[in-house]
């Protein structure tokens, strides 16, 4: 080879290595990143569940195995038999072949209003505030996915004039995302609500304090779907997706008697709990990884069965019952629509 193109050969090495090294060097810690773009969460004033460790929930519930065969029969408690009833989070990622999902033993979801009482009480100890932090790089945008566990989804409408409407699970998992460019710049927030989520462009966000890199989530009453701005009305009420309702209560609510069907959230003049990172007027919550904890690689459902209750009859579900209607949540890892870091830039621009 000519010395001329030897030289240039070398140079071009040369260059494509420092472009590779300079790359390195710019990309940030994935702890300071998370730290500098934790989330503020602001809640209903009447909210019993704060995001936090998944110990005390695990701590709190037995193990059980599916012995059904079917997706039908999941919802169903006759088909789940006990297989721990001291499980640890060290011990849920390694159970072998089958479908597993953890009960907390001392309250039920298909109890009153959900059973929301029993699970205040139960999860007073529960270590205090807390997210679970994960940062994505796809090339083009780095996904700073942080995750947030609740002891208790109880989802309680608001009172009608034949009595309580109510959905309620165990151990809920929701997601708050900042999008970054490949220069690490924010473009974007996404918000998990109910079987979806919404994203909004970074200048829209509101940040608090006001000019910091800290995202505002108002969080829905009892759901803990989470929104871009607080609700409108006295209950602060935001309409939830139609899509996400199951469609046997959809097909069933023009004859039922709410005013409107949706989560409420502060309503811009109450005042409710904030958490979020030091500095930021907030309770701190602590951020801790996901990935490589062991109960993260865990194959079940975090909780007993979903459960919807109305109080007079529909159809063939009689007044006053709590009907099976759906299973909990799975682990983060098995959420392909909100794990998937890339699945999230298709949800729907929120206005």
């Amino acid at each position: 080879m000519p010395r001329v193109h030897r030289l240039i050969s070398v140079l071009a090495v040369a260059l494509a290595a420092l472009a590779v090294s300079s790359t390195a060097a710019a990309a940030t810690p994935d702890a300071k990143l998370l730290r500098t773009y934790q989330p503020v969460l602001v809640f209903h004033p009447a909210e019993s569940f704060r995001p936090t460790k998944v110990q005390a929930f695990i701590e709190d519930s037995e193990l059980e195995r599916f012995t059904g065969s079917v997706p039908a029969q999941l919802p169903l408690d006759q088909f789940w038999t006990p297989h721990d009833d001291d499980p640890g989070p060290g011990t849920l990622g390694n159970l072998g072949p089958g479908l597993f999902r953890l009960d907390q033993q001392s309250c039920s979801a298909a109890a009153a209003l959900g059973g929301l009482a029993c699970y205040a009480a139960a999860s007073a100890d529960d270590g205090g505030a807390a997210m679970y932090g994960r940062v994505v790089r796809t090339g083009d945008h780095t996904v700073l996915q942080y995750w947030l566990f609740y002891y208790h989804n109880p989802l309680v409408l608001p009172l009608t004039p034949v009595g309580p409407f109510w959905q309620s699970h165990e151990g809920d998992w929701e997601s708050v995302h900042v999008i970054l460019d490949a220069s690490e710049q924010p473009v974007q927030a996404a918000y998990s609500q109910h079987c979806s989520g919404q994203r909004r462009a970074w200048a829209d966000v509101e940040k608090r304090p006001a000019g910091s890199t800290h995202p505002v989530a108002y969080v829905g009453l009892g759901s803990h779907a989470s929104f871009f701005a607080p609700g409108a009305g006295p209950l602060g009420a935001v309409p939830i997706d139609p899509t996400c309702i199951p469609p046997a209560v959809l097909a069933a609510l023009p004859s039922l008697p709410f005013l409107q069907v949706g989560d409420q959230v502060v309503d811009g003049t109450s005042v409710g709990a904030v958490a979020g990172p030091p500095g930021s007027d907030a309770a701190a919550a602590t951020i801790h990884r996901i990935e490589g904890a062991p109960w993260a690689e865990f194959n079940g459902f975090w909780g007993e069965s979903e459960y919807f209750f109305t109080p007079i009859t529909l159809g063939p579900v009689p007044g006053g019952t709590a009907v099976p209607v759906g299973v909990a949540p799975a682990t983060p890892p098995l959420q392909t629509g909100k794990w998937n870091a890339t699945s999230i830039f298709t949800w729907p621009v929120a206005p």
